[in-house]
């Protein structure tokens, strides 16, 4: 909320200066029109501003500070929403948004859970926070649980909230058919709200390319990827601004080995988002297929670098790190870290924790300066 003030400091800035201003023009004439005696009120009037002005570089060097300190609060997630819980200890959304600030920036599931479960315990009739808890849980491999978090969150609601995390959870769980009928029963509800209503709504159109997108993702992983393919088109054709819709597209034609049409979806994915992490890995697949393989290295590089992953994409596209040899150089030692941190934390889903390791081994080799003879 501080930013709120910033306006108001600049009107009370300037009027401090316009009273300054005055007080020397007070100065000046009093002692034009008094000799000696004006001469004497000009020692009273200079300690008064000589005062003012202390306090005024008083009041600078102490905002100066709070916004040093408040700065260190906007590093990360983590830290601005560590603040927020420590100041509004009674906010379930606080503490929310500190469980995702751990999942996304530090791929810390432990304390994501924890800081979860305070907010369930704060507010446990607030269904988004059980759908968030499906996402998380799902994201471990602890799917039984993830289930058990949506119906929890579907008793509160039955408006179709919360779909794509139960579909997410059960792909993960590799039911896929069940995720395809809860997928396609939301479909066919969609289908006949927009007959009823007898328009193409945003709203509308926006939940039917999430839903194809999330078809998309269960049918590769079911290796049905010309269904796949099909879903993501039309998700597409839905969202055509979407970048998580033509990424589905791409790792579609990726799959179907139909090279040129997933290059120019992956680049059309990262015109969309330069920052998404995993188009940068898909545009490294398809490079490598084609034998470009510096290219190759460049793109798993931005891609591996990025924010972070889950494990089940890391072990998707590390492996192709270590076969790139002396193209591998630019992966620093930081990154394969980071990646053997996402890795341990969902063991079943990473089985290239050892590649990793022999990674991270020689990258740490190269980094230690040679011992002194």
């Amino acid at each position: 909320f501080e930013h709120r003030i910033y306006l108001p400091l600049w009107g009370i800035l300037l009027a401090a200066i316009d009273l300054w201003h005055g007080a020397l023009d007070i100065l000046k004439r009093r002692i034009e029109n008094r000799g000696d005696a004006g001469f004497s009120r000009f020692f009273s009037l200079k300690t008064a501003l000589f005062c003012g002005g202390f306090l005024s570089l008083g009041t600078v060097a102490a905002l100066t500070h709070l916004t040093t300190e408040r700065n260190q609060v906007w590093q990360s997630d983590v830290s601005l929403w560590s603040d927020v819980v420590a100041k509004s200890p009674k906010k379930s959304r606080a503490y929310m948004n500190l469980s995702k600030a751990y999942a996304s920036e530090q791929v810390n599931y432990e304390k994501a859970e924890a800081f979860l479960s305070q907010a369930v315990a704060l507010d446990p009739d607030w269904p988004i926070l059980w759908i968030n808890l499906t996402e998380l849980r799902s994201a471990v491999g602890h799917h039984t649980q993830a289930i058990e978090a949506w119906e929890r969150a579907r008793a509160m609601t039955q408006d179709g909230v919360g779909t794509m995390a139960l579909a997410a959870a059960l792909r993960n769980a590799r039911q896929f058919e069940r995720a395809r009928e809860v997928l396609n029963l939301e479909l066919q509800k969609i289908e006949s709200l927009k007959s009823e209503k007898g328009g193409t709504g945003t709203q509308i159109i926006g939940q039917r390319g999430h839903l194809l997108v999330s078809l998309s993702k269960v049918e590769y992983a079911a290796g049905a990827n010309e269904e796949g393919l099909k879903a993501a088109q039309a998700a597409v054709d839905q969202l055509p601004d979407s970048s998580y819709a033509w990424l589905m597209l791409a790792k579609g034609n990726l799959r179907l080995a139909r090279l040129p049409n997933a290059l120019e979806a992956a680049k059309t994915t990262l015109v969309k988002d330069p920052t998404f992490t995993e188009a940068h890995l898909i545009m490294a697949e398809v490079l490598w297929q084609s034998g470009d393989l510096d290219g190759a290295a460049r793109s798993l590089q931005q891609g591996l670098s990025g924010p972070m992953l889950g494990a089940e994409t890391y072990a998707e596209y590390v492996s192709r790190y270590q076969a790139l040899g002396d193209r591998a150089v630019p992966l620093s030692l930081p990154t394969v870290q980071k990646a053997l941190v996402v890795c341990r934390r969902a063991t079943p889903q990473c089985p290239d924790g050892s590649t990793l390791e022999k990674i991270a081994q020689t990258l740490a080799a190269r980094a230690t300066p040679p011992a002194s003879p």
